[in-house]
């Protein structure tokens, strides 16, 4: 059963040069047939079978060929719609989380912005931490001890600027200025 599979599959993939071959031999066949060239009649007969079943198999594994080629491009295209959505959704969540931050987290968050830097170390006992645990801040790549190397998420990269002045007001509005 391996065997016959294996063979259909070889057809199916490769079989478009059976085909031209078959339409070249057989062709070739029938044309010396019609200049003159001396043929067995069952020779014509057979390369006239032969011609018509190479064109078959031509068009039915450029078919499949097409369909298979059309098949991997549609799943590219739902992949790369999964993962867009799934950046979406994660950008959501992080947005989201901001409004989870305690008076001592949003300090540092609101700290870290004004900083302007684009990585920042992170030690496990500071006050930047829960904003990594929170998917704010993502690590980058761990350092000596209990400490990581940390930058923005994309979705706080990108609205910066219109989260800066948002989260100050909400900082001097917890702390009643």
């Amino acid at each position: 059963m391996d065997s016959f599979l294996g063979l259909l599959r070889l057809a199916i993939e490769r079989g478009w040069t059976f085909g031209l071959l078959l339409i070249a031999f057989c062709g070739s066949a029938l044309l010396a047939a019609r200049w003159g060239l001396m043929l067995p009649p069952s020779v014509v007969e057979w390369s006239g079978a032969g011609l018509l079943f190479g064109a078959a198999v031509l068009v039915v594994s450029l078919v499949m060929l097409a369909g298979g080629a059309i098949s991997a491009w549609s799943q590219h295209l739902e992949a790369q719609a999964g993962e867009q959505r799934n950046r979406e959704e994660d950008n959501r969540d992080v947005i989201q989380n901001l409004s989870t931050l305690n008076n001592e987290e949003l300090a540092a968050f609101v700290e870290l912005l004004q900083s302007g830097a684009p990585r920042f170390e992170v030690h496990i006992l500071s006050s930047a931490h829960p904003l990594m645990q929170k998917g704010i801040l993502v690590p980058v790549r761990s350092l000596a001890g209990a400490s990581w190397l940390c930058e923005f998420h994309s979705a706080i990269k990108t609205n910066k600027d219109k989260l800066l002045p948002g989260a100050q007001a909400a900082l001097r509005e917890r702390r009643g200025y």
